[in-house]
């Protein structure tokens, strides 16, 4: 693990990789190093955006594998300005990337592009906020834009890919520790929530189109995937509903379900009012309905039955 990580720093380093007699170029390095930033309520920048949506609605779309592959088959669709959610240890970057440690997800994106030079410089430039015990707010994410994935899936053994993709940002949600039993820590609904609005604040920051959300239920929060799914689907909706055009959700199922769920109900803050009947106007209504049906005209006799004398409705 040690030595696929080494190829990865040497092609960033590199600013390239040859690969079958052809160079192929890392074009975004110098921008990603640039933008590389954190985005947390704690710091003044995670907040819901306060302008019109300029969509009418933001597409839900589920995808069976993992995150990268997701954004790999977003962009096959020709949809431009993708970003990854993925998490993100607050403590050491790039987790247990450079120690050879097993791969989750944080490595395995560090491994298949350059985002652990973005990682290595947010720690280096943060030794540690009042807040947290890391280089990543408590309540925050670190936003690294125009990351380029240049390496295939585990699967493949991370093979060099011949065209590099470029997302529009990796976006890695703060833990505490890159030692599992602290990431499986439980985490109180208003700091996940805050974290999660800082993840899509985090989004509409890098201007994305498509945003790939992982179940970070399943991995940190002791399988509080309905949660988890729940804020984000309520997040999404009251806050930044349109600002996006569109999320694939990854992961279980009761994650995926929990965000649909979220996103369909009615509007939180603006609960619709009850509609409760007139029930003056119903007994003047019957009434007059009562009146008329008193006047009765005969037509075999001719007679006309006149009932109770008509009444003036004010």
């Amino acid at each position: 693990r040690k030595r696929i990580a080494a190829q990865t720093a040497l092609a960033v380093a590199a600013g390239g990789y040859w690969l079958r007699g052809q160079w192929c170029a890392l074009h975004n390095i110098d921008n990603m190093l640039q933008g590389t930033r954190c985005i947390a309520a704690s710091i003044g920048n995670a907040m819901a955006p306060d302008t019109p949506a300029p969509r009418a609605a933001t597409q839900l779309i589920s995808h069976p594998g993992s995150a990268l592959q997701a954004a790999a088959a977003v962009v096959a669709r020709g949809c431009s300005e993708v970003s990854v959610a993925f998490p993100a240890s607050a403590t050491c970057a790039g987790g247990r990337l450079v120690s050879g440690g097993r791969h989750s997800l944080e490595e395995t994106f560090c491994v298949q592009s350059t985002l652990f030079a973005s990682l290595e410089q947010i720690e280096q430039k943060h030794d540690g906020f009042e807040n947290a015990r890391g280089h990543i707010p408590h309540d925050g994410v670190v936003l690294s834009p125009s990351v380029e994935i240049f390496r295939a899936g585990s699967e493949t053994g991370y093979g060099f890919m011949e065209e590099p993709l470029r997302l529009a940002a990796a976006i890695g949600l703060g833990t505490n520790s890159c030692d599992s039993q602290a990431l499986a820590a439980p985490l109180g609904t208003q700091a996940m929530r805050a974290k999660l609005r800082s993840v899509l604040a985090g989004a509409v920051a890098a201007r994305t189109g498509t945003l790939v959300m992982p179940d970070f239920g399943r991995a940190l929060y002791r399988d509080d995937s309905h949660i988890v799914g729940r804020i984000f689907g309520e997040l999404l909706r009251t806050e930044f509903w349109g600002h996006l055009q569109g999320v694939v959700l990854v992961g279980g199922e009761e994650f995926k379900a929990a965000v649909q769920a979220a996103v369909q109900a009615p509007k939180r803050g603006r609960p619709p009012m009850p509609q409760l009947p007139n029930e003056r106007a119903l007994v003047e209504r019957a009434r007059v309905l009562a009146a008329m049906q008193a006047r009765i005209v005969v037509s075999n006799s001719g007679v006309e039955k006149v009932g109770p004398p008509p009444f003036k409705i004010s």
